[in-house]
Parts: structure tokens; sequence; C-alpha cells
């Protein structure tokens, strides 16, 4: 059986190049230069992508903690944190606009979510907030953000936590030395380490780092 591909939006950004929404058997995906960046969740809160890790193994912490995300995209890291604790106080960095008003527009972005449309290695030098998770989800295309190799911008996401607080940060790395390394980093910055690797080949794969501070 072939299912159509809907495009429901087509156009560029100065940040992304060209973006694409698609609606495929009912589900839509955020396509920027070929790569998906957001999508929308079945009727159990799942995307058979690399998402459904994140959700899975989600901390437990209270209904009415702080979060920041850091590369918002079209919200689905924020539509999985409110689908399990629908009272966060979720703020949101997006660098691109465009993004921004697509999410609103066809995935996940509402009045629920403190939109900050800024670079988010220059928001989190300047915020004087404390959080109980901060998401990192930062890309271009494949590749992770060059703030993940820059143990200044770690050592400033780490001020930002509250006492137990955790970072998780998701990123691809496309060999074991790539991967050792950047556990390295964390562990000279954060108390502790839990990583979860998630699909692709035996590298270039998606894997999210957890830290506890």
């Amino acid at each position: 059986m072939i299912f159509w591909e809907k495009i429901l939006w087509e156009g560029e950004s100065p940040y992304n190049g060209k973006i694409k929404v698609k609606e495929s058997k009912g589900v839509r995906r955020l396509v920027a230069q070929g790569y998906t960046q957001s999508m929308s969740l079945d009727d159990v809160g799942k995307t058979d992508h690399y998402w459904d890790r994140f959700r899975d193994n989600l901390p437990e912490i209270s209904a009415n903690s702080n979060v920041l995300i850091l590369g918002l995209g079209g919200g689905t890291i924020a539509e999985i944190l409110t689908n399990k604790y629908d009272s966060l106080k979720i703020k949101g960095v997006e660098i691109d606009p465009v993004i921004v008003e697509l999410g609103k527009k066809y995935f996940y972005l509402d009045e629920r979510i403190d939109i900050i449309v800024e670079d988010a290695g220059t928001y989190i030098g300047k915020d004087s907030s404390k959080y109980d998770i901060i998401c990192v989800d930062l890309f271009f295309k494949d590749k992770a953000s060059d703030l993940l190799n820059n143990k200044k911008f770690l050592t400033q996401v780490r001020s930002h936590l509250k006492k137990e607080g955790i970072v998780i940060i998701n990123r691809i790395c496309r060999n074991i030395n790539e991967d050792n390394q950047f556990v390295e980093d964390m562990k000279n910055i954060f108390k502790s380490i839990k990583v979860k690797k998630e699909r692709g080949k035996v590298y270039e794969q998606n894997v999210i780092f957890y830290g506890k501070v």
C-alpha cells in the first residue's frame, strides 16, 4: 500500500535553509534541509523516533517544576513533557523565528510555553533563572551544535540547574571516541552521568546523555 506524503508548508529561513512541513498517515514532520527537526505524537504519545527513548526515560520530577528547552523546534519535547506533567512551567529557546511560527501553526507551540527567539548560547549566558530540568536539543542539519563541544556552555547549563537538577542532552555521535569524549566532558562538570543509545548504524546514532547536579 502506498501512502502519499502531503506538503503542508514549504519555504526557507535564514537559519535552516529549506524547510517543509509534511504529513503522511496522520503524522506531521518538520523537516529542515532534509532532516526531521520535530514530529507530531501518535495517540499514545509516541513518535517511533528517538523522542520515544527520551519519553521513556524521563526523570521523576514534581508537577510544577521549571523546565528549560534549548532548541525548542516545533515543540515535540515540550509536548512529551506536558503529557506527563501537565502543570510544568516550560521555557523554550529557539533561534529560528520561522520554526517558531510553524510550531505554532502545525505543532505544539502555544501559550503553555514561554517562547524566546534567541541563540541558545547567548540566552544561557544571561539567564538568571534556575531549573529542575534543562533539555538540550541543538542541531544544524544532522550535526549537533558546536556549543556541545564548549565546556563553558556546559558549565553555564550546570549553573542554571537547581540542586538535584538534571540536564538531558541529545546529540549524534559518529564514532566511539566522540561518544566517550563527551561522557568525559560531562563527568568533569556533572555529579553523575547516564547514557542511552538510540538508533542508527553502530555509530552515527542519536545518543541521549543525562547529567545530574
